[in-house]
């Protein structure tokens, strides 16, 4: 069965210790995004907590957030 999503925490999982999105995490969602995953970004804190991690990773993402309150 072929990947269809891709889920990723933000906290501890997508950034590192200095609050960013290393190069190989950002390469490696661009290219599930160009094979047609669907990449989304799952955390519990608000969007606007989300939105600029999103905007670090330069690929359209989906975001759920507010502990699954609110898709985007």
């Amino acid at each position: 069965m072929p990947v269809r999503l891709i889920a990723l925490d933000i906290d501890g999982t997508l950034l590192d210790r200095q609050w960013r999105v290393p190069e190989a995490n950002c390469a490696a969602i661009a290219e599930a995004a160009r094979r047609g995953v669907e990449v989304a970004l799952v955390t519990g804190r608000r969007y606007d907590f989300a939105l600029p991690v999103a905007r670090m990773v330069e690929t359209p993402l989906t975001m759920i957030v507010n502990n699954g309150a609110l898709v985007r």
